[in-house]
């Protein structure tokens, strides 16, 4: 019986920690004009104005340019990102993948 008894108190345990354990944060989508980038090893940083403001956002590595207007799907927000490769922490920043404009390049001309 105690044994049972023992059994149930881990069984209880286990799926009320699961209970406290924070849900991730939503995927997003920006779009914007880009400001700025860096290249890094594998990582494009991108200083982006969005209708939102300015922000910071990190794809796969992509040929862009000032001007350039690029769509980011699936960005994970990230705050107090400490970058080594920029030697830099950036308050906020986006993760995610830069769309398809369906011609096979990643960014999307600005309108000038």
């Amino acid at each position: 019986m105690k044994s049972l008894i023992f059994i149930c108190m881990i069984f209880f345990t286990a799926f009320s920690a699961a209970d406290e354990i924070p849900p991730p944060p939503p995927l997003v989508t920006l779009e914007g004009e880009v400001l700025e980038t860096k290249n890094v090893s594998i990582y494009t940083y991108l200083h982006l104005k969005t209708g939102k403001g300015e922000t910071w956002a990190a794809v796969s590595r992509a040929k862009l340019a000032k001007g350039d207007h690029v769509a980011i799907e699936k960005a994970m927000v990230l705050h107090d990102f400490k970058s080594p490769s920029l030697n830099r922490t950036f308050k906020t920043i986006y993760f995610g993948n830069l769309t398809d404009s369906g011609k096979g390049a990643a960014a999307v001309p600005s309108a000038k």
